[in-house]
């Protein structure tokens, strides 16, 4: 009992119950969130290894079939373990792959606390880990069926965590590097952009180590003992996991080309306009990501320095955290012509802003509280101007993130009501139901938007979808966006383009929600309220 108390387990567990019940309400409070946003196409992934043999494929043979398989297979392979092991029912991966999100999210606790108490004590451990139960930008992941990235989070933390005992651990240092080492193949074949940015991260970290024990900045302490240690065994981490980066990744090199510099088709202006600048994307927000209420979250960084500022004295404790906080946001600078990348950002600069945010909490809370003079060093009950500023910044993010816990919570999935004045599009169990009842496994579709997603996903039929270039990364997926656009929604316009397209990639189906003109070889086969299919062959 007393080990369990001395390492906070009691808390540790009461923390990850209140999280997990949080996720759990989120997820549960819209059936639509089992079918939301990306989740379908990691369901396609998985049912593809599922198809393969449990084995991963060369080439998709589902999500954009026939495109080459680039991503990282860890969590595709574990979901079909699990997925099969379940049972046939179409939406058994989906709540696989929610649930595992909700668990992996919901034991970020555990490094955070970690780490929090190692560098400040348990009571910022606490308050961090509390605060993480209701932490906006991962419970936002799970509305848009971002799991990948929920568990690129856990991994990240990890990582985190190690980085500060390699700093703080002399004796232990190499045991914690080589931890490290394995946490990034761990990572490799996890999530790809989390890869790259720890991997940023971490040569920021040993860079900024390196200058900080050459050069002195004033007003600066840093502890020379954990530079050493960093300078000493990051590289060694890095060395650890490079193997397995390039194993995974320089066969895919073109890939993460494209990825980082994404190809528009300059004569694709009128399908998809990109007339819309950064600036105005990244503050309506990024599929809804800096909302006014999830930018609130947005403003832990700056309120991070102003903690720093306000209580420089410990940078020797808060040095490698706040550098952990401060590198993701040059890569936004970098790529800041990216508005998706600048948001992703987030959730690697957010995790370690919470721990210094979770410090200045406590530092505020002991300010008021009769300590020995002792114990406060050179501080006065009465707070000082920079601390007063602090505590008007601190007080209203704390009530407006507290507040915006469900009302932040918007769903990339289609509803049954009305968006922005326009009718947002409806995804109908019925529909889905059809095709798993009425349409042969392996039948080829084309479909608008989203919807291809669900297809492919719910029932496993190879499927062209009709997506925005800029978020896709091989000729073959362009290609077949375009077709798919071609068949649903200009199937009329070039007769001799639409039977060549439906030739070449063997289409059956075709699905639209529009009224749109269709030649007489497309048969009517199902409508409802929302969508038509239409049979081509």
């Amino acid at each position: 009992m007393q080990r369990i108390y001395g390492t906070g387990g009691g808390f540790i567990l009461v923390a990850i119950l209140i999280a997990l019940a949080v996720r759990t309400i989120v997820i549960s409070s819209s059936p639509t969130f089992l079918l939301g946003g990306d989740t379908p196409g990691y369901v396609a992934y998985t049912r593809e290894i599922i198809q393969n043999g449990f084995l991963v494929p060369g080439l998709n043979t589902l999500h954009f079939p026939g495109s080459f398989w680039v991503y990282p297979p860890i969590l595709p392979y574990f979901w079909s373990i699990v997925s099969n092991a379940l049972g046939n029912n179409p939406l058994t991966p989906f709540y696989v792959i929610e649930i595992s999100g909700i668990v992996a999210d919901s034991f970020v606790i555990i490094p955070l606390y970690k780490t929090a108490r190692t560098i400040f004590g348990n009571g910022v451990a606490k308050a961090a880990a509390l605060m993480f139960t209701v932490y906006l930008p991962d419970l936002y992941a799970l509305t848009w069926g971002g799991v990948p990235q929920l568990f690129a989070t856990l991994i990240f933390a990890w990582v985190i965590y190690f980085t500060v005992m390699i700093s703080r651990q002399e004796t232990r240092s190499r045991k914690n590097a080589v931890a490290l080492g394995i946490t990034l193949v761990i990572l490799t074949f996890t999530h790809d952009l989390t890869i790259f940015v720890t991997v940023f991260v971490l040569t920021f970290v040993l860079v900024a180590s390196i200058l900080l024990k050459k050069v002195k900045v004033p007003g600066l302490r840093p502890n020379v003992a954990h530079l050493n240690s960093i300078v000493k065994n990051i590289p060694l981490s890095l060395l650890i996991g490079l193997p397995a980066i390039l194993l995974w990744y320089i066969p895919r090199y073109w890939w993460i080309i494209d990825a980082g510099a994404p190809y528009i088709d300059a004569n694709l202006p009128a399908i998809f306009p990109q007339n819309v600048g950064t600036l105005q994307l990244i503050f309506q927000g990024v599929n809804g990501y800096l909302s006014p209420l999830g930018f609130a979250i947005f403003l832990i960084p700056l309120v991070a320095w102003s903690l720093y500022v306000a209580v420089r004295r410990d940078f020797e404790k808060s040095g490698v955290i706040l550098l952990f906080a401060l590198s993701p946001i040059l890569i936004s600078i970098v790529d800041f012509h990216d508005p998706t990348i600048v948001a992703r950002m987030g959730y690697y600069t957010f995790l370690p802003s919470l721990i210094l945010a979770s410090y200045g909490i406590i530092r505020l809370k002991e300010m008021y509280t009769r300590e020995s003079k002792a114990e406060r060093g050179s501080y006065s009950i009465k707070p000082s101007g920079n601390q007063k500023r602090v505590i008007a910044v601190m007080l209203p993010l704390i009530l407006v993130s507290a507040l915006g816990v469900s009302a932040n919570m918007n769903s990339h999935t289609f509803y049954n009501s009305y968006v922005d004045s326009s009718p947002s599009q409806v995804i109908d169990y019925s529909t889905l139901n059809w095709i798993h009842s009425n349409v042969p496994k392996n039948s080829t579709f084309a479909s608008f938007g989203e919807f291809g997603y669900y297809i492919m996903g719910y029932d496993g039929n190879p499927t062209l979808v009709y997506q925005n270039l800029k978020y896709l990364t091989q000729p073959t997926e362009w290609n077949e966006s375009v077709a798919a656009y071609a068949l649903v929604y200009q199937p009329s316009q070039n007769l001799t383009l639409t039977e060549h397209l439906i030739t070449k990639y063997n289409v059956s189906y075709v699905t639209s929600i529009v009224n749109v003109s269709v030649p007489g070889f497309y048969k009517e086969i199902y409508t409802d309220n929302s969508t038509t299919i239409y049979y081509v062959k």
